[in-house]
């Protein structure tokens, strides 16, 4: 997670990471995510992402996240079947069916 990307990397020889891509978000604040399957769910602003292919990852949709103010946290966000979920403070548990 960085200012406005989330870097894809292998780490399938552990000692050895790779950096195959990276996802330039909507957000510059993506402090939470959720992996499922070839799913990526960056929190901060609902974005969901398909990275079935690493190369080329696909953005798909976004949630509606409440953005009554410029500094909402989201803190905590899951992938639970075909739903995104995540946690407003305030605002509430938040839900996205996502196909």
């Amino acid at each position: 997670l960085g200012q406005g990307y989330v870097k894809i990397i292998d780490i399938s020889i552990p000692t050895v990471p790779v950096e195959i891509n990276e996802i330039d978000s909507l957000d510059d604040r993506n402090w939470r995510l959720a992996v499922s399957g070839n799913y990526i769910y960056l929190g901060n602003k609902g974005e969901i992402w398909d990275v079935t292919d690493l190369q080329n990852p696909q953005y798909l949709s976004q949630m509606d996240i409440p953005s009554t103010t410029p500094f909402l946290t989201i803190y905590g966000c899951e992938i639970i079947d075909n739903y995104a979920y995540s946690n407003c403070g305030y605002f509430g548990l938040r839900a996205h069916k996502l196909w």
